[in-house]
Parts: C-alpha cells; sequence; structure tokens
C-alpha cells in the first residue's frame, strides 16, 4: 500500500476548485474595493461610520447563519455520496421554509426596536434599521443557495452569483449615493438589492443543475444537532472577526469614522484566505472517516493560507498610505489611523488561520475543541467592557485571543493526527 501523499500542485480537482474559487472571490473583492471606494469618498466620516457598523452587525450575523450553509454544504455532499442527488431539491425546500420564517420574525423585531438600536450606536435616524432589517430576510436565504452550490462542489457557479451580487451592489450604489444624497443608507440599500440579485440567480442555477435528478421516499438525514452545535461555535469566531468596529462604535464613538477605515481595508487579508477553507471542507466532508490524509490536507490548507496572509499582510503595511489615498482620498492619516491599520494586518494571519480550522472540525464532526471558540469569544467581549480604556488595547485583545484560540485548536488536532497514524501502522 503506498503511503498516503498530498500535493496541492499535482491534486487536479483540489487545485482546479481553489483557481475558480480565488478568482471568483478576486473579482469579488476587487468590485468590493470599488464599492468601498465610492463610499469612503463620497461619504462623510460619521456617514462611513454608520454604513461599516451596519455591515458589521451583519457580518456578525452572517458567520452563524452560515452554520446553515456548513449543514447543507455537508449533508449534500453526503447526499451525493449516496446517489441521491435528487434529494438535494428536498433540502432546499426543507430549510427554505424554515428560514423564511425565521427571517421575517427577526425582520419584524428589529423594526419594532429601532429606535433603542439606533440610540445604542448613537444614530441620529432610524432610516438605515429599516433597511437592514430587509437584508436580513436575504441573509437567512442566501446559506442555503451557498450550501447546496458548495456542497455539490459546483464552484463555478458559486463565483459567478457572488460576482454578480458585488457587481449589483457596486453599480447601483454608485448610483444612489453620486446621484441621490449622500447618505449611508443608499450604500446599505445597495448592499441589500445586491444580495437579493445574488439569491434570485443562485435559486435558477441550483434548479438548472438538478432538473433531471429525480427525488427519493428516503428520509433526509438529522441535522438539527449539527445545526444546533454548529451555531454557537460560528456565534463565536463571528465575534472575534467581527465585532471590533460594533465595539468601537459604542465605546469610542469618536474613533469610529477613522477605525472603519482601517477596519475594512485589513479584513480584505482574511477574505484573500478564503477559497482554500471554501475548497478544503467538501473534499474532507467526502471521507466517511477520519483518517491521516484529512489532516495532511488541513495541514496544506493551513501552510498555503499563512503564506498567503503574511505576504499580503506585509504588502498592505508597506503600502498603507497609499491605500487610504487611492481609496479614501486620506493623504495625510493619522498615525492612529495607520497603527489601527498595521495591528488589524497582523490580526488576520490567525483569524484566517482559525477559521480553517473550525471548518475543518466542523467537518469531521469534531464539535467539542471547536467549543473553545465560544469561550474565547465571551471573554473576548468582557475583557473589552470591563479593562479596555483606548482602541489600541482592544486590538491587542483582540490578537492574543485569535492566536492563542488557533493553536489550541491545532495542537488538539495534531494530538489527534498522531494518534491515527499510530493506530494505521500498529
Amino acid at each position: 500500500m503506498q503511503p498516503l501523499r498530498l500535493n496541492f500542485l499535482k491534486n487536479d480537482k483540489f487545485a482546479k476548485d481553489s483557481i475558480i474559487l480565488f478568482i471568483g472571490l478576486f473579482v469579488a473583492h476587487l468590485l468590493t474595493f470599488l464599492f468601498q471606494v465610492i463610499m469612503g469618498r463620497t461619504l462623510i466620516s460619521d456617514e462611513y461610520a454608520i454604513l461599516i457598523t451596519l455591515l458589521s452587525i451583519l457580518n456578525i450575523f452572517v458567520i452563524p447563519i452560515g452554520v446553515i450553509a456548513t449543514t447543507i454544504n455537508r449533508y449534500s455532499s453526503l447526499l451525493i455520496q449516496q446517489n441521491r442527488k435528487g434529494d438535494i431539491k428536498r433540502l432546499l425546500n426543507y430549510w427554505l421554509k424554515r428560514m423564511l420564517i425565521l427571517g421575517f420574525f427577526l425582520s419584524i423585531i428589529l423594526c419594532l426596536f429601532s429606535e433603542s438600536i439606533a440610540n445604542f450606536f448613537h444614530l441620529d435616524r432610524q432610516t438605515p434599521i429599516y433597511i437592514f432589517a430587509i437584508i436580513v430576510i436575504g441573509l437567512f436565504l442566501r446559506p442555503i443557495i451557498d450550501g447546496i452550490l458548495m456542497g455539490m462542489q459546483t464552484f463555478y457557479y458559486w463565483s459567478l452569483i457572488n460576482i454578480l451580487g458585488w457587481l449589483i451592489r457596486f453599480i447601483v450604489g454608485a448610483f444612489l449615493v453620486i446621484y441621490i444624497s449622500s447618505f449611508a443608507g443608499w450604500g446599505l440599500l445597495s448592499h441589500g438589492i445586491g444580495f437579493y440579485g445574488a439569491i434570485t440567480l443562485g435559486m435558477g442555477l441550483i434548479f438548472k443543475k438538478l432538473y433531471n435528478h429525480n427525488q427519493t421516499n428516503t428520509p433526509l438525514p438529522n441535522m438539527n444537532n449539527y445545526v444546533l452545535v454548529t451555531f454557537f461555535i460560528l456565534l463565536g469566531y463571528s465575534i472575534i472577526l467581527s465585532a471590533d468596529v460594533i465595539l468601537v462604535k459604542h465605546l469610542f464613538p469618536s474613533s469610529a469614522g477613522d477605525f472603519s477605515y482601517a477596519s475594512v481595508l485589513a479584513k480584505m487579508i482574511f477574505f484573500i484566505s478564503q477559497p482554500f477553507t471554501i475548497a478544503m471542507f467538501p473534499k474532507v466532508v467526502s471521507e466517511k472517516n477520519e483518517t491521516s490524509f484529512h489532516f495532511k490536507l488541513y495541514l496544506k490548507t493551513l501552510l498555503i493560507i499563512l503564506f498567503v496572509t503574511i505576504f499580503t499582510a506585509t504588502i498592505f503595511i508597506f503600502l498603507s498610505y497609499f491605500f487610504f489615498d487611492i481609496i479614501y482620498g486620506i493623504s495625510k492619516p493619522s498615525f492612529e489611523l495607520i497603527g489601527w491599520a498595521h495591528t488589524l494586518a497582523w490580526c488576520m494571519i490567525p483569524l484566517s488561520l482559525l477559521n480553517t480550522s473550525i471548518y475543518y472540525n466542523l467537518a469531521l464532526n469534531n464539535f467539542r475543541i471547536n467549543f473553545v471558540v465560544i469561550l474565547f469569544g465571551i471573554l473576548y467581549l468582557l475583557l473589552a467592557f470591563i479593562s479596555i480604556t483606548e482602541v489600541d488595547g482592544l486590538l491587542s485583545i483582540l490578537f492574543l485571543i485569535s492566536i492563542v484560540s488557533f493553536f489550541f485548536i491545532f495542537i488538539n488536532n495534531f494530538i489527534g493526527f498522531l494518534r491515527i497514524n499510530k493506530g494505521s501502522q500498529s
């Protein structure tokens, strides 16, 4: 029996999928870059801070709600493995009904408490909250589309709907803030329109892909436990990744404008690493039992992400003055703004590695170790509200929390690999 080997350059399927995802996300991030140029240059600092704060809240929701995408991704892969591709349509209908109800319910709650929410974030009007409430419905639907497309490993389609969504957001957003009025609500509205455009196209592509596949009468797998546990794990991670702007807006409102500029730019580093984690997940799921192959795939993915994030962070730090000038028109950024951007850039490295580690364990149903993320997310919030007196302190805590939680999970995964490897040799 030949030893298991993994070489990303020779693994045609993985390499092809990663390249497709990388190109798709690169184009989407380029459109995001152009969107930020328009918003950053058109909106005044306070309006831009409002927009980024609300988009950060969306990101807080996106990751835990992404548990649905993760679940559907996993169980779509399992259905294909069982030659039940037609049953993916049943999976789609099952989740659409439930997520629509949840989306409408949360949307109504947000509208009812819009005044309190606006006061918490020091907003002088409630209109952005109402727009946010409309987007939330789509927020509950999008993970279903993403999960099915990724589970079927149709990464070309997934990339296509991402590009379309961001293209719509950029075009509509530019028109609204330039020709209608320079208020944060218009930028948020364009985000929602792009969101629903991507959902519509995704639905069409899924039905096209599954049109000739028949459903069976075999019951769908029980997904409830997986959903519940994964939701809390991803909620903890989303707090660590995305709560910085929200915390600064609430705790240090006078710094929120500049901090929003730094946070948006630095997080581009995190998004560049995503294609490799996305490509890894269904390939780990496709194996029934955990083997040394899984860990080698995970380790290789980590090494690629480590290289990519260090490389992009270094470029970002050297060119940060240029980026602030070209994107936001800030020719002379303050010392604090540059310092925040550089610190956040370094934070994105362990955060990207932590993201991959979490999804590796979710693919293998290894939930127990991932609960560490929940504890660290709670610790992050407690330290922010109890002991942090300045933005620099908050970022120091963020870096420490992200790197410790990553190493905690990685060491556990490595010990598991040694145990499996030892068992296979005995």
